[in-house]
């Protein structure tokens, strides 16, 4: 090959390798296999190169619009987290997101006034911290992540600084793909909801006994 078509340039790097990038690399390689069309190959050889370079320009193409497609869909992926987010703090009762571990991955608004810390300070921390009743707790860890379904329990939650509450918490997975992630609910029990055996006794109730 003659010194004028031969390639002194250093190969791109993976961090400057781009779609622009290879375009303009294909043009110049396009203009190097023209100039060997005067005889310093054989034919045969100069199609094979041609071949080749427009194999190269429709993986290029092809490459271009999957990159397209993949913008898109992350464009569309923040929008959908930037939505569930803004849901996720407006939702009226206390929830926070764990791992397998019970470890807090987020706590919406609910949450962290309920808890009295704020939903910055709640990622990372134990929810079973928050338990009066670790056995109790574990047994509905371990129930959310081998039955996978909807678990219901009654606990008494201690927020910082604050008397504790008895609380009905249902736990759900945060989608049906079983990431290892829960939701937790914490819903303050009512009158209505306790069982006959933990319902006040009036005085009423007390005298006619």
């Amino acid at each position: 090959m003659s010194e004028d078509t031969a390639d002194t340039r250093p190969a791109p790097t993976a961090e400057g390798a781009s779609t622009r990038r290879w375009a303009q690399e294909l043009g110049e390689l396009q203009n190097r296999i023209r100039k060997l069309k005067t005889g310093v190959l054989p034919p045969a050889a100069v199609d094979l190169l041609e071949d080749a370079l427009s194999l190269s320009v429709t993986l290029l193409q092809e490459l271009a619009g999957a990159q397209l497609l993949q913008r898109r869909m992350q464009a569309d992926m923040r929008r959908s987290t930037a939505s569930w987010g803004y849901l996720f703090d407006r939702v009226p009762v206390p929830c926070v997101v764990t791992d397998s571990a019970g470890t807090i991955i987020s706590a919406n608004r609910a949450a962290s006034l309920f808890l009295n810390i704020s939903a910055k300070h709640l990622v990372g921390r134990l929810l079973l911290h928050f338990s009066d009743d670790r056995e109790k707790f574990g047994t509905a860890l371990l129930s959310a992540a081998t039955d996978r379904t909807r678990i219901e329990q009654v606990m008494t939650i201690r927020p910082k600084e604050r008397a504790p509450r008895e609380m009905l918490v249902v736990i759900v997975p945060e989608s049906p793909e079983q990431s290892g992630r829960h939701l937790w609910f914490l819903q303050p029990m009512t009158p209505t909801m306790r069982s006959p055996d933990v319902l006040p006794v009036t005085s009423e109730q007390a005298t006619a006994n």
